[in-house]
C-alpha cells in the first residue's frame, strides 16, 4: 500500500494533487493506497471520493517527515526538490518531475506538492471517473459563448513578490481575449472579492462559496486565471474549456528569468501562456523554449 497524508494546512488544490497523484502511483504500481486524515478532505461538498484502505496509526509534523510510521508501514518518501540551494536563494521553488516517486516501493508514506502532470495526466480518464462532481452542486451560470471567467487569486498570493499579479497583467489578458472574441463579457471568481474590486473595479466579482467557484471554473467557455493549484483540476475536468490564458512562468510570473516555479508546471489545459509584455505562447512552446533555457543555464545543476 501507499499511503500520504492530508494536513490542515493544504488548500483544497493541494489536495487534489496529493490525492490523485498517491491513487495513480498505486494504480499504476499495482498497489493498495490509503489516505491519513480523511477528515480534512476539503471537497466533500463537490465530490465523494475514495479514500482507499484505512491507515491505522503513524504521525509526525505538517508536511512531514513522520516521527512514526502507520501500521504495515516501511517506507517514507519525499518529493524531490530539486536545485534546492537555487530555490532558496532565489526565494522560489524549481521542482522538476520526481522520476524515482513513480517507482516508489510497496509500503510507503509518499509526502509532497505533486503538482506534475507527468504524474497523472496520461491516464486521466480514470481521474475523471475518481473526481466526479456531486449533481446538486452542477451549474452553468459562468458558461455561454461570450462570458469570459477572471480567476482572480488573493488571499496568500497578495503581495508575493513571483505571483501576485498586477493590474498590467489582467489588462493585457482581457485584451488578448477580446481579440480572441470581440463580444467577450467578463467576470470575476475569486477568494477575496475586496482584493478583486481593488484590483480590477470594472468588472463584477463573484464569490458563494468552494463548491460554486469550483464548478464555474469547471464549465466556463473561457479563462483567464492566475497561478493557483485550486483552478487546475476543474480546468482538466472540463468539457467545455474552449481558450485559457496564464500566467508565464506560473508561481514566478514576475521574476522569472527563464526557468518556471514550478519546474514542472506548464500544463496542458492552458491556452496561452503569456508573459510581462503581453506575448502569448503555447504550452509547446513554453516547453522548447524552457528545455533550451536549461541548456545554458546552470540553475538545476545535474538535476537535469
Amino acid at each position: 500500500m501507499i499511503v500520504t497524508e492530508l494536513y490542515n494546512g493544504q488548500g483544497f488544490g493541494n489536495q487534489l494533487f496529493v490525492y490523485v497523484t498517491t491513487r495513480m502511483l498505486a494504480h499504476r504500481l499495482g498497489y493498495d493506497f490509503g489516505i491519513m486524515h480523511p477528515e480534512r478532505w476539503k471537497g466533500y461538498e463537490i465530490m465523494d471520493v475514495d479514500m482507499g484502505k484505512e491507515v491505522i496509526g503513524g504521525e509526525g509534523p505538517e508536511g512531514g517527515p513522520p516521527t512514526s510510521l502507520p501500521e504495515g508501514i516501511k517506507y517514507y518518501y519525499k518529493e524531490h526538490i530539486h536545485a534546492y540551494d537555487k530555490s532558496v536563494q532565489l526565494g522560489t521553488n524549481l521542482q522538476l518531475t520526481d522520476k524515482k516517486l513513480l517507482k516508489v516501493k510497496d509500503n510507503t508514506k509518499i509526502d509532497g506538492n505533486f503538482q506534475s502532470e507527468d504524474y497523472f495526466y496520461k491516464d486521466f480518464d480514470l481521474v475523471r471517473q475518481w473526481l466526479k462532481i456531486k449533481p446538486e452542486v452542477e451549474h452553468h451560470e459562468t458558461y455561454g459563448d461570450n462570458i469570459c471567467v477572471i480567476y482572480f487569486r488573493g488571499g496568500d498570493n497578495i503581495g508575493n513578490a513571483g505571483c501576485w499579479l498586477p493590474r498590467s497583467f489582467w489588462l493585457n489578458a482581457i485584451n488578448r481575449m477580446v481579440e480572441y472574441n470581440p463580444k467577450m463579457e467578463f467576470a470575476i471568481v475569486t477568494d477575496d472579492p475586496a482584493a478583486a474590486n481593488q484590483m480590477l473595479p470594472e468588472y463584477p466579482a463573484y464569490h458563494k462559496n468552494i463548491a460554486w467557484d469550483f464548478v464555474a471554473h469547471k464549465n466556463c467557455k473561457h479563462m483567464i486565471t492566475a497561478a493557483s493549484t485550486f483552478a487546475s483540476f476543474p480546468l482538466w475536468l472540463s468539457e467545455t474549456l474552449e481558450y485559457c490564458i496564464a500566467p508565464k512562468y506560473w508561481f514566478d510570473h514576475n521574476r522569472s528569468q527563464g526557468w518556471w516555479a514550478l519546474g514542472s508546471s506548464i500544463y496542458n489545459y492552458v491556452s496561452h501562456y503569456m508573459d510581462r509584455d503581453g506575448k502569448l505562447f503555447t504550452p509547446e512552446e513554453c516547453k522548447v523554449e524552457w528545455e533550451e533555457y536549461k541548456k545554458t543555464s546552470n540553475i538545476y545543476g545535474d538535476d537535469v
